[in-house]
């Protein structure tokens, strides 16, 4: 039947090769193989040249987000770096006191892209150069009058060789609009005798408030 499984009693292991075989009558079966990568430690976050402006009743701090990792220098790692924000949503009640809420997730966009409500920034990656630090920038709104900044959240997910080349398809198509040309959209396949992908991560999390309000 349509739908996901999944299982309780089952724990994989960094670094060990997986193979998963699924049968149903009526149809081919169908085998893939991927692993869980061992997680690579966020080394620190900075952010530098910040600004805020005022556009309409949103206030925008820009910024640039600065990322160094402990990538190891011996093998071939991947990585997709996801960077969203937190907000603190707020009200003011009658008596004149603040009532502030849970943080919630909000749109981290780049100035050439917005992103939709809660959607993070995806930075697909293979290796770093020795001793360089990533630096991305971002662009993150609020509305003053109802919500407070909190902070950015980074999270390094290691990622496995299929994990990596099937995201990569996805975000292909997007990066020859305006050519002109009409390409085929050909998504990674690691199933054999069948079609989708099977693949890990591992992933770490640090978080960073540049606003001290």
């Amino acid at each position: 039947m349509p739908g996901y499984y999944r299982t309780l009693d089952f724990t994989p292991v960094e670094g060990q090769q997986y193979t998963i075989h699924v049968s149903v009558p009526g149809f081919d079966p169908v085998t893939a193989i991927s692993s869980i990568p061992e997680p690579v430690a966020i080394n620190s976050l900075a952010v530098t040249n910040l600004t805020r402006m005022v556009e309409g009743d949103q206030v925008v701090y820009d910024y640039f987000l600065q990322i160094d990792y402990a990538d190891p220098t011996s093998e071939t790692n991947y990585y997709d770096l996801r960077i969203s924000q937190l907000v603190i949503p707020f009200k003011v009640t009658a008596a004149g006191d603040t009532l502030r809420m849970d943080p919630v997730p909000k749109a981290v966009t780049t100035p050439r892209r917005l992103a939709a409500d809660g959607e993070s920034v995806s930075i697909l990656l293979q290796d770093k150069a020795e001793d360089s630090v990533l630096e991305v920038h971002l662009q993150s709104m609020i509305h003053p009058r109802t919500e407070l900044f909190d902070r950015i959240v980074a999270e390094l997910r290691t990622v496995s060789p299929e994990y990596y080349f099937y995201q990569r398809s996805l975000v292909q198509p997007g990066e020859l609009s305006g050519t002109g040309l009409e390409e085929p959209v050909i998504y990674y396949n690691n199933v054999n005798s069948g079609l989708g992908v099977f693949a890990g991560y591992n992933s770490v999390q640090q978080d960073f408030s540049p606003v001290q309000d």
